[in-house]
């Protein structure tokens, strides 16, 4: 009886067979053998499961930050906050209390108070840090952002620059102006409203009349854009 062959390989199939079984052998005599799991011993001690208690606070957004951040138009918004602040004294007051009709245009008052409102709500998002060394009373961290400036807050919660002009015969606003954060949206915004109303004056010009009111981080950037 003639001996099988394996097409393939065109030896004898026993011979195959013979030479893959010590190939086999030589691989799982140099292959390492599987690593046992210890049993634990009864005279281990007990681990109990590790427990933790505690909190996670998720920090969400001012809900007028994040109207900021979604907005370009410095009077849009500013007019869309004025009328939130409206809706919201209305409601929260009594019919008895409106003695006066109230009126269907927005006040300068009002406009100054949405104003102040969206600078105040920026500021403690950019400045957080350094707020609350200011609300302590503490010297604010040397940083980038404030060095140098002497800040202080004022009674209406905004962050302005302190120095030695307070008793100069300017503006209070030229004298300690409020300070914005280069990475303000709001500040972009405000740049982009003087530079409208300055007729789309050049860069020197638009810093100059930013800076009679506004103490922006670096403007240059935003000034150009």
């Amino acid at each position: 009886m003639l001996p099988s062959f394996d097409p393939a390989i065109g030896l004898p199939t026993a011979c195959v067979h013979r030479r893959l079984g010590t190939r086999i052998r030589r691989l799982q005599a140099a292959w390492p053998p599987p690593t046992k799991i210890a049993e634990p011993a009864n005279d281990d001690p007990e681990v109990s499961p590790a427990k933790w208690i505690g909190s996670i606070q998720a920090l969400i957004p001012h809900p007028i930050f994040a109207l900021i951040q979604k907005s370009s138009d410095f009077i849009r918004i500013k007019r869309v906050v004025t009328w939130q602040l409206r809706f919201l004294r209305n409601y929260s007051s009594s019919p008895k209390k409106h003695v006066t009709p109230v009126s269907r245009w927005l006040t300068a008052p009002e406009l100054r108070d949405a104003q102040t409102l969206l600078i105040s709500v920026d500021k403690e998002h950019h400045f957080a840090v350094e707020i609350r060394f200011l609300r302590k009373g503490k010297p604010v961290p040397v940083t980038p952002k404030l060095a140098t400036l002497a800040p202080f807050i004022d009674a209406s919660g905004i962050i302005r620059v302190g120095g030695g002009i307070q008793h100069a015969s300017l503006a209070e606003d030229t004298k300690h102006p409020i300070v914005l954060s280069s990475d303000s949206q709001l500040a972009a915004m405000i740049i982009l409203d003087l530079h409208t109303r300055l007729t789309y004056a050049k860069t020197e010009r638009l810093l100059h009349n930013l800076r009679t009111t506004y103490h922006v981080m670096q403007p240059e950037p935003l000034s150009r854009e």
